[in-house]
């Protein structure tokens, strides 16, 4: 699959961002691809920002496999922030807004 994940934490600010960068993939592919692991990434003791040029079935896809993780929120090019989507943590709500500045 052409898919790169760059991880960048920020546990001061209790989130880790993944910016994907991905070239043409076939939704057939993710029979074969073995996707991120949050726990063996030491990840999911955070929230998680999901940042990136995707489809929209990979987003939905990588939001199940981060389910492990504190909150999940997705990078919303129009407000240059992200919007919390799942969350397992007192701290954030769904709905809320995290900048990234």
């Amino acid at each position: 699959m052409n898919l790169t994940i760059e991880i960048e934490k920020f546990e001061t600010k209790g989130y880790t961002i993944l910016n994907f960068t991905c070239g043409i993939i076939e939704p057939s592919e993710l029979c074969s691809y073995k996707p991120l692991d949050p726990i063996q990434e030491g990840i999911s003791t955070l929230g998680v920002i999901v940042k990136g040029s995707m489809p929209q079935w990979l987003i939905s896809y990588y939001t199940h496999i981060l389910h492990p993780t504190r909150f999940i929120a997705i990078y919303d090019p129009l407000i240059d922030a992200a919007v919390v989507i799942a969350t397992h943590s007192k701290e954030q709500k769904i709905g809320n807004i995290i900048t990234l500045k």
